[in-house]
């Protein structure tokens, strides 16, 4: 069946509302139409309505004085109806006067800016611009219920015109004398609250999701803006895993925002503490560095890691191990530091050999030299004079983490992670003891690194300046080795532990941020960085996509897909854009 061919003008279109005491509001119109005389009879009449909950019962409709009984609900605008004018239709170059009455509920709200007065807000319908031409003389009248005097009312939106008392009413007029009845004319009003025996309570809330649906621009953006929030925050809850999970989540949620915009208000009051959560307790989370190990439950101890090595097993902070195996070179003398602010440290000429001669040459002067520390020691021949933040350490970490999860291949992870916590709050406990200021000085230099593991080995250093012991560790001193260990703070030439740690601190943060833009982040980052691992469930849903293509790729040749609807825009505007 062909579409219809509409082709007319509106010259006049009036609007009064007579708004009642129990919130409802009797809308009626006086549509003026001139059919074009080249177009199809005018056999249908949509007009819009200002919300879903209308009732056939109480509406009629007539065309030249004559009624008009079968209304339905249309099916060209959202929400409104169709009245069909059947002997009555208005035919080709001949005009008519469409007249329609209705009562609507609920169409006086609470003022949310003054909690004495009540509200209204209404646009008159419009029509489709492709079918309209010309321009309307278009009018509004809108009457509250006795008991009003007219300068009570106060106008929204749009001032009124004129304002006046009719029948005991008083009116509010507003008129647009050349205007396109192709869009809304919105128009509000406020006035004193003791006329009503009840208003509509609307809340601040309610206000929100009355502007979504009338804004379907806001909810596009709106859309968009939540739909990339909740994909930062899915993969990094997720640790870049869940995919699959993902997609059906988003096409849920679009097609929940598109229905309800309730919904999709209600979606951001709770992804946004949800997003906080998230973020704060991956802050909180310690960096997964570690690749997976073959631990053995019960498989014993993994004894004879340094420091450094045991603070990649309790995959603490990575600046903290960087600053473990630079004071471990700075004490064997491998390198020296030569300058504070920004940290710089030159290695000894007799160490720029290779891997295998700096270990005889550290041997032949008492020292071992782990072998880990020799890429380290690479990284910082390949830049000399350059700040320690900017030497690239990453590869030489990267093998560390490696050799570290090797050694432990066979042991339990779990009691050897508890044996070194042992050890460290071991080294605390003997060197807090002891009361001799030379006794603790020796036991600090023994075992330094590894008081510096406890979470707050800052705080204890703080605690023992503030009773008057101030540590320098060895290379800080100014002389090499010396006892008189134990200097005021400040001394020139001195350096103190927390003016070293801290550099390095700093360092490692600037290094840690960097390490995005150097490396591939899974270099060192081998676990997953969010709470939930879904890469089982991706992978389930790539085998049974994978199935299901490999059934289906023996099946012959269907026809064209083309798009069912042309007219994708088809359903206008709400209160609007009808025939």
């Amino acid at each position: 069946m062909a579409a219809a061919d509409y082709r007319f003008t509106i010259p006049k279109a009036d609007m009064v509302v007579d708004l009642q005491p129990d919130a409802s509001a009797e809308i009626k119109y006086r549509i003026t139409f001139s059919n074009d005389p080249s177009a199809d009879a005018i056999d249908v009449v949509d007009i819009g309505l200002p919300h879903r909950d209308y009732d056939f019962s109480n509406m009629s409709a007539s065309v030249n004085g004559h009624s008009v009984t079968d209304i339905r609900k249309s099916e060209y605008i959202d929400i409104g109806i169709e009245a069909h004018l059947g002997a009555y239709a208005i035919a080709a170059g001949q005009g008519g006067l469409f007249e329609f009455q209705c009562t609507m509920p609920d169409m006086v709200y609470q003022d949310t800016t003054r909690e004495d007065h009540a509200s209204f807000q209404i646009t008159p319908t419009w029509f489709d611009s492709s079918l309209l031409s010309g321009t309307t003389d278009l009018s509004l009248a809108v009457g509250v219920p006795q008991g009003v005097d007219p300068d009570e009312l106060k106008w929204h939106k749009a001032a009124f015109q004129n304002k006046a008392i009719y029948d005991g009413r008083a009116y509010a007029f507003w008129k647009w004398p050349a205007t396109r009845l192709d869009g809304p004319h919105e128009v509000g009003l406020s006035f004193p609250k003791s006329v009503m025996e009840r208003v509509v309570p609307m809340t601040h809330f309610k206000l929100l999701v009355r502007a979504f649906e009338d804004s379907p621009e806001l909810r596009v953006w709106s859309g968009i803006i939540f739909c990339i929030a909740f994909a930062v925050m899915f993969f990094r809850f997720t640790g870049g895993t869940g995919c699959s999970l993902f997609g059906v989540a988003l096409i849920t949620i679009i097609i929940s925002f598109v229905i309800s915009a309730r919904w999709h208000i209600l979606s951001w009051f709770a992804l946004i503490p949800i997003f906080v959560f998230v973020e704060w307790g991956l802050r909180k989370k310690k960096q997964k560095y570690l690749p997976a190990i073959a631990a053995v439950e019960g498989g014993g101890i993994k004894r004879g890691l340094t420091a450094p090595e045991a603070a990649i097993l309790l995959e603490m902070p990575l600046n903290k191990v960087l600053t473990l195996v630079l004071f471990g070179l700075l004490k064997k003398g491998v390198v020296e530091k030569t300058r504070d602010d920004p940290l710089e440290v030159v290695v000894n000429p007799e160490y720029h050999g290779s891997a295998a001669e700096r270990r005889k040459f550290a041997a032949e002067r008492g020292t071992v030299l782990h072998g880990y520390e020799s890429p380290f020691i690479t990284a910082l021949v390949s830049l000399p004079g350059k700040p320690v933040s900017q030497v690239p350490f990453t590869s030489a970490l990267t093998e560390m983490v490696k050799t570290v999860a090797g050694r432990m291949q066979g042991f339990d992870v779990e009691q050897s992670k508890a044996y070194y916590r042992h050890i460290i709050g071991k080294a605390w406990s003997e060197a807090e003891a002891l009361g001799d200021v030379q006794l603790r000085q020796e036991k600090v230099d023994n075992n330094l690194d590894w008081l510096i593991l406890a979470p707050d080995y800052d705080d204890r250093f703080r605690t023992w300046e503030r009773e008057g012991y101030h540590y320098q560790p060895t290379w800080g001193r100014t002389t090499y080795g010396s006892p008189s260990a134990s200097v005021p703070r400040g001394t020139p030439g001195g350096t103190s532990l927390g003016d070293v740690a801290s550099s390095f601190a700093g360092w490692s943060e600037n290094f840690m941020g960097g390490v995005a833009g150097s490396i591939e982040p899974m270099k060192l980052a081998t676990s997953k960085g969010g709470f939930l691992d879904l890469s089982g469930l991706d992978k389930v849903t790539g085998d049974v996509l994978e199935a299901l293509a490999s059934s289906s790729g023996s099946g012959g040749g269907g026809g064209g897909g083309g798009c069912a609807c042309a007219g994708c825009a088809c359903a206008c505007a709400c209160a609007g854009g009808g025939r």
